[in-house]
């Protein structure tokens, strides 16, 4: 006679090795393909490009107590395929930190030989090392070392070997050196281009780094981050599949269970067993959307709602109660904490499957289109539709949010965005958030990253100083930017006309 417990659970893993299997091969077809584009190469210059995947690995490093230290950054460029350096850095990167513990530390450099023009990548941990006998294989497809620590570490072993076929396709070496329980350290030699070549590489200009695809890796690894609930620890494989991230906060756990597996084919899911934790687990991870009973100990779903809707990093989240309580007071009362959406127990599947979509569909939406107006008027954010509509729809209440949000960021800008020193980690600390909460919130909010924000905001002021009649040095420098070339070419990509053409056009 069939288990039918066992048979669930059976085709549940079945389901997902399936859905393992699809995105190895994915990604290995991809991986694939780019690597044998090496007659798209162009001219990287890799320094800025290392210091900013360095410097976004620090933060991730701080949270885990690990030491991560830039050494030196010598001033290189390479003829390389877009976006291959990005993922030879990344994967080392990420080698290294998922391979250490509390207290052990990182150190990445970036040499010249100048005399044989050879750029020189070295990522060095003290991390729990790699046997003797495993050194050869390292780099072989679906090779991982196991032992007691790495078989809790999420992997597939693809990593290592894309790193060897880009640097090879590239002309280049890896190779690595390791000391058990003590170090590991991968060096990397590419051909560099002779600094003799790069002045009239300079003279032809440089396209701006696009730093989506570092973003994207940087997310996936804080998802992989540990939290309260064990089920959460089991289930952190599916991180990097970049789907929309649903929290459950329900106590009972068949019930969270089942609840998860509902969902598992369209959304990454969290867990958590009650609203304290789930709080805790939302101002973490800030998901895109939570799902919560109302009957729980230590903190019951309506005063968890009115939790997560009053703390500025998770007011935007739409938050679904699901309860067995379906009478019209506890509905009443669930409407008043202002959830987004209240569905009674016993529930149908694909019921809650669409209600879930249709909620991230108009966030979705709602954000776009308020990521459009962000920077269209100089009235209050929060208070433009509310001037508009007067009306009390759901629509106003999260523009309001958006808006409030957007308006102490600008606060903050105003009196900082002309400091070129100015960054991410000094936006997200006067805000009192991680960087990890400011980059999900404005994700989340208007679609876009803090660092493109931050320029977007430099580049509206300095449209305002050249309709006052300033130079273009004298702007570029005034709204934070340290190359007057850079800034041309950003001014151009946002707003289809040079600086110098758009001070002409005022003053005609």
């Amino acid at each position: 006679e069939k288990d039918p417990k066992k048979e669930n659970t059976l085709t549940t893993m079945k389901r997902n090795a399936f859905r393992l299997q699809r995105m190895v091969d994915q990604i290995l077809h991809l991986e694939r393909f780019q690597v044998q584009q090496v007659t798209a190469q162009t001219p990287i210059h890799i320094t800025p490009i290392t210091k900013f995947i360095g410097e976004s690995f620090q933060e991730l490093a701080r949270e885990k107590r690990v030491s991560l230290s830039i050494e030196k950054l010598d001033d290189i460029w390479l003829m390389f395929t877009p976006d291959a350096y990005e993922k030879i850095l990344l994967n080392l990167l990420s080698n290294a930190l998922k391979y250490t513990q509390a207290q052990d530390s990182i150190y990445l450099s970036l040499t010249i030989d100048e005399e044989n023009s050879i750029a020189r990548l070295i990522v060095k941990d003290t991390g729990i090392g790699i046997p003797e006998n495993e050194l050869e294989q390292v780099f072989e497809r679906f090779h991982r070392v196991l032992d007691n620590h790495s078989e809790q570490i999420t992997g597939a072993g693809i990593g290592l070997s894309l790193v060897k076929e880009l640097v090879e396709s590239h002309g280049g070496e890896v190779t690595v050196s390791s000391i058990q329980n003590k170090e590991t350290c991968f060096t990397v030699n590419l051909p560099a281009i002779p600094l003799d070549q790069v002045k009239s590489i300079l003279d032809k200009g440089q396209k701006p780094m696009d730093t989506h695809i570092i973003e994207m890796e940087i997310e996936s690894l804080f998802e992989q981050k540990n939290s309260p609930d064990s089920h959460f620890e089991e289930k952190k494989e599916e991180s990097s599949n970049n789907l929309p991230s649903v929290l459950v906060v329900e106590d009972n756990h068949d019930m969270r269970r089942y609840i998860e597996d509902t969902l598992a084919s369209n959304f990454h899911t969290l867990a958590a067993a009650n609203g304290l934790e789930g709080l805790e687990i939302a101002k973490a991870q800030v998901p895109d959307l939570i799902i919560s009973d109302i009957m729980m100990p230590q903190m019951d779903g309506y005063d968890f709602c009115k939790s997560i809707k009053s703390n500025e990093i998770t007011s935007h989240i739409p938050v679904i109660l699901l309860t067995a309580r379906s009478d019209r007071e506890s509905r009443i009362r669930g409407w008043s904490e202002n959830a987004d959406e209240y569905l009674a127990k016993p529930f149908d599947e694909e019921e809650l499957l669409i209600r879930v979509k249709n909620l991230l569909d108009i966030r979705d939406i709602l954000r776009k289109r308020f990521g459009e107006d962000a920077f269209a008027s100089s009235n209050s954010l929060a208070n433009q539709v509310i001037d508009e509509t007067q009306s009390d729809s759901e629509e106003e209440k999260l523009h309001k949010v958006y808006g409030e949000f957007l308006e102490k960021l600008n606060l903050i800008l105003e009196e900082s965005f002309n400091d070129p020193a100015v960054g991410i980690d000094n936006l997200a600390q006067m805000l009192n958030m991680s960087e990890r909460q400011l980059f999900r919130k404005l994700r989340n909010t208007i679609n876009m990253t803090p660092a493109e924000y931050l320029r977007r905001f430099r580049l509206e002021k300095s449209k305002v100083l050249l309709e006052a009649g300033k130079t273009v040095q004298f702007t570029a420098i005034e709204v934070g930017f340290n190359s007057q070339s850079y800034f041309g070419k950003c001014f151009k990509a946002q707003f289809g006309v040079s600086p110098g053409a758009y001070l002409k056009n005022i003053s005609r």
